[in-house]
């Protein structure tokens, strides 16, 4: 049976620490420490640097640019991914909690 675009990429997403050595979420850091600031450069750089395959860098590449909220609805996290991850931190860099709100 065909999956839908969305489990295909929840597939995706699932199978990238495997495929890849680490989570997307670990990939988002890697492009947020980077300082690149166009599509095409994080595609460039994850995949020469890091070896990873098109797809994946794509789709780091996209989640960074294009923050989406997650199937679990934690739409103040999702809202602070890639270059506005750094705006939870309080003064001290821990992160702020938003649970009970």
């Amino acid at each position: 049976m065909t999956k839908s675009p969305k489990e295909a990429l929840d597939s995706m997403i699932a199978n990238m620490p495997e495929k890849t050595g680490k989570s997307l979420t670990d990939w988002l850091l890697i492009v947020q420490s980077s300082r690149l600031e166009k599509h095409g450069q994080f595609i460039e750089h994850l995949k020469s640097d890091h070896g990873m395959t098109h797809g994946f860098t794509n789709l780091a590449a996209n989640r960074y640019f294009n923050p989406v909220s997650n199937s679990e609805g934690d739409l103040v996290e999702t809202q602070y991914v890639g270059a506005k991850s750094g705006l939870l931190q309080n003064k001290s860099g821990s992160r702020y909690q938003f649970e009970g709100y």
